[in-house]
């Protein structure tokens, strides 16, 4: 998925400034693209939901760019509200089975969740 800026300040609920500002400080990945062609991907939208996670929790944003580097362990998770946006990535394996990634919560790497889908589908296979 390659969505437009707003479509992302739109789904993840952080203005467009904030996110120029976030990548400028290093904190999410430069777009692909350049100006007005430039698009963001799901990796874009999951920077971005750490980000607003950990400054919830009271973290500075030098100590959210230190913890990207090498997350912790014990950040507190903010209290969930009413109406709070959750990116669930919903992956198809095969016929009646899909498996459901809740990238905020499952610290996982993409890597890590290819390794998960491999192993399912080579059990399947058997």
């Amino acid at each position: 998925m390659l969505i437009a800026l707003k479509e992302l300040s739109e789904l993840v609920d952080i203005p467009v400034r904030t996110i120029r500002f976030y990548i400028q400080k290093g904190l999410v990945d430069r777009p692909i693209g350049e100006r007005k062609a430039a698009k963001y991907s799901d990796k874009h939208v999951e920077q971005c939901l750490q980000v607003k996670k950990w400054s919830s929790a009271g973290l500075s944003l030098d100590a959210i760019a230190n913890a990207l580097q090498s997350p912790p362990e014990d950040i507190p998770e903010p209290p969930k509200k009413s109406g709070q946006l959750s990116v669930i990535n919903s992956i198809y394996i095969a016929k009646g089975v899909t498996l459901q990634v809740d990238t905020e919560h499952a610290s996982l790497n993409h890597e890590q969740i290819q390794a998960i889908i491999n192993s399912v589908i080579e059990e399947l296979g058997r």
